[in-house]
């Protein structure tokens, strides 16, 4: 078997309760967390984790989020392992069958960067179960952030995917969504650089308001969105988002900024005023 990062890990992810005879000796309060019920094991292997570029922020695996949903399970069953884990505890999976398990790679704004499922999975009390689970590139913005509030509505939107799959970007404003088009080429697709994963879309003029923008894998139809304000502002130039960064600290709080200095116009022969488009205040 490969190392995790050369493609393939394996996540044991074992639930155990008091009277589960044949599974691995754990020490667990009570149940398990199973109800009553008894309770089994899930090997998780991994296709597919190796990061596009782990030496850039936003294509590094900080985080894997694994899941278990199904019938007798209120929510879903969530853990979380660190990006270079190699195997994790998940307590109290109750047996049965037509579970779910969803392994998600985060980076470390804890935007999916890589996603898989397993579907219809059987989990027998006091036994292990194998699941195999292949992970799938999902594009994202990497200038874009959630609840971002930008003084233009003509926008140049960076996007990342480690998938040459054709990437679009969809806008949802109040109407059913709608995909945009370059307004250079009058096409949908983001040409991605085959070295670095990037690419860029400069649509025509938006309209102001709330957007809900979504960038999405046409193939496999993973995809990422966020939800952006969109003010009506005089400006004449598109605005290209950069990517957030830490810029202070206010009290405990970090603050990043999202948008590159734009001038305003000037009036009567004012200097121009260079202004940020959008201010976020995060805790970490």
């Amino acid at each position: 078997m490969q190392k995790i990062f050369g493609g393939i890990m394996t996540i044991g992810i074992i639930a155990i309760t008091a009277g589960c005879g044949g599974a691995p000796t754990m020490n667990l309060a009570g149940d398990g967390g199973c109800g009553g019920k008894a309770c089994g094991s899930v090997r998780l292997i991994v296709n597919g984790s190796k990061s596009f570029d782990p030496t850039i922020e936003y294509a590094r695996i900080q985080t894997y989020r694994v899941s278990v949903a199904g019938p007798g399970i209120e929510g879903e069953l969530v853990s979380e392992f660190s990006g270079d884990a190699t195997e994790g505890v998940i307590e109290g999976v109750p047996a049965g069958g037509d579970r779910i398990v969803t392994v998600q790679a985060l980076n470390d704004n804890r935007v999916r960067v890589r996603e898989g499922e397993a579907e219809g999975v059987s989990i027998d009390g006091g036994a292990t179960a194998d699941v195999e689970v292949t992970l799938e590139s999902v594009p994202l913005f990497i200038n874009l952030a959630e609840g971002a509030i930008v003084e233009n509505t003509r926008l140049v939107f960076h996007i990342f995917s480690e998938s040459p799959d054709p990437v679009v970007v969809e806008d949802a404003a109040d109407t059913a969504p709608k995909t945009l088009l370059d307004a250079s080429t009058n096409i949908p697709e983001v040409a991605l650089d085959v070295a670095t994963g990037v690419g860029r879309l400069a649509p025509l003029q938006l309209p102001p308001g709330v957007h809900t923008f979504t960038v999405r894998n046409s193939i496999t139809n993973r995809a990422n969105t966020v939800q952006v304000t969109l003010l009506d502002g005089s400006l004449r130039t598109p605005a290209p988002f950069i990517a957030a960064s830490s810029v202070a600290r206010a009290s405990d709080q970090p603050v990043r900024r999202v948008g590159q200095a734009i001038a305003r116009p000037t009036v009567r022969g004012m200097a121009p005023v260079g202004v940020y488009p959008q201010l976020i205040t995060t805790s970490e």
